[in-house]
């Protein structure tokens, strides 16, 4: 069936089993299903109908935050009725029944150390936890667990041929799929742009990868040292390296010379040290970005 938006937005709206008028007029039987209708409910010769229960519907439905999916959600919470968001998050159940135009308060984000991705809060504890990787003619294939806490909750997956990262939530995961685009129209890039999914899960890889090298470093008795170098409206690692302690500015001063000497920071760039808890820039440059008041 071709439906062809008309010049004026139709109504939406979800009529519940108990409106036997409607359903009588449908020529069916209500069984406890919502009906979902796409221009004037009193007249079904012109309308178009979609009936299910509330959770056949949310399943059916993309859940992008649409306009049809919101309010397929507002009536299964309002009836009490079985729904898809009851195990989610109240962050994310608010990026999925919200207003998609409406900012999250840039209080709710927090900076992730390695990527510079702001993450909502709540979900700090969201990471990888394991990484497997093979090396392939088109670059590296990989398989890393993402955890939400200590629970395992799917596997961001790259074949490796040059195409993008995807994600497959374990059975019974609380951070499905639609769970992770909620996040991804939660978080935002260091520029404050809102970023798209494989951004995001790259990001999480960064972390971990971050994470890593800096706990090798620590554990030889090294410091940390990556080169930042701009890249559009963010910024990307080409190279990092390990050095020496440095205790004073003279140290920072004769490390960034020994830098610059060996591996100059490209055009814009710079390079930073890992102080412990965040990444500070060895040599003067302009200052990075901040986060948006």
């Amino acid at each position: 069936m071709h439906y062809q938006l008309p010049a004026e937005q139709p109504p939406i709206v979800v009529v519940g089993p108990d409106d036997t008028t409607f359903w009588t007029a449908l020529g069916d039987d209500a069984a406890n299903r919502l009906a979902l209708v796409i221009g004037d409910r009193t007249d079904l010769t012109t309308a178009t109908v979609v009936s299910g229960t509330p959770s056949d519907l949310v399943r059916y439905l993309d859940t992008t935050r649409a306009s049809l999916y919101r309010a397929v959600i507002g009536l299964a919470v309002h009836t009490r009725a079985e729904n898809q968001l009851g195990q989610l998050h109240p962050a994310l159940t608010e990026a999925l029944t919200g207003d998609p135009y409406e900012e999250v308060d840039t209080g709710k984000r927090i900076a992730l150390p390695h990527s510079g991705l702001r993450v909502p809060a709540e979900f700090r504890n969201l990471r990888i936890s394991s990484y497997r990787a093979i090396d392939t003619p088109d670059g590296h294939a990989f398989n890393a667990t993402l955890r939400l806490g200590r629970d395992a909750v799917g596997t961001i997956r790259n074949s490796g041929v040059g195409g993008p990262s995807s994600y497959d939530a374990e059975p019974h995961s609380r951070f499905r799929p639609q769970e992770l685009r909620a996040f991804v129209a939660l978080c935002r890039t260091r520029s404050n742009r809102e970023p798209n999914e494989e951004e995001v899960l790259d990001a999480l890889l960064d972390e971990y990868q971050g994470n890593l090298r800096v706990r090798q470093a620590t554990r030889a008795g090294l410091i940390a040292l990556r080169m930042l170098v701009p890249l559009g409206d963010d910024f990307y690692t080409p190279a990092v390296a390990t050095a020496k302690p440095v205790h004073t500015d003279a140290d920072r001063t004769e490390l960034a010379r020994q830098l610059d000497a060996s591996m100059p920071a490209d055009d814009g760039g710079r390079w930073q040290i890992w102080t412990g808890e965040q990444w500070d820039d060895l040599n003067t440059t302009p200052p990075l970005p901040s986060e948006p008041e």
